[in-house]
């Protein structure tokens, strides 16, 4: 089974551009030494819509099991430190790339 994982934050107050700098460094270094995705990419939402989440990280895997070796791996620690205090809401969808629903 393939594996898509999606989270989507919502910051607990707007944040500054050095923040979201720090953020984006944190998830690019985590990526780039931790268990490595087939695919992965994050991102602060555009803007243009009223409540929707603020930003967005989505990596595909090729197994579940490579999934949780990336998700429990002690590297993601310092990720969810930067993110400590800014996060208001986080929503997190896991799934199937293989099921007969996705044609994309």
């Amino acid at each position: 089974m393939a594996l898509r994982h999606v989270a989507a934050l919502k910051w607990s107050r707007e944040l500054t551009e050095s923040e979201t700098r720090e953020i984006n460094q944190a998830m690019d270094l985590y990526v780039s030494t931790a268990v490595q995705p087939r695919s992965y990419s994050h991102g602060p939402d555009i803007g243009g819509k009223f409540g929707t989440f603020d930003y967005v990280l989505i990596a595909d895997f090729d197994s579940e099991d490579e999934f949780l070796a990336f998700n429990s791996d002690p590297l993601h620690d310092a990720v969810r430190a930067v993110l400590a205090g800014k996060v208001a809401k986080a929503e997190f969808v896991q799934f199937d790339t293989e099921w007969p629903g996705d044609r994309t």
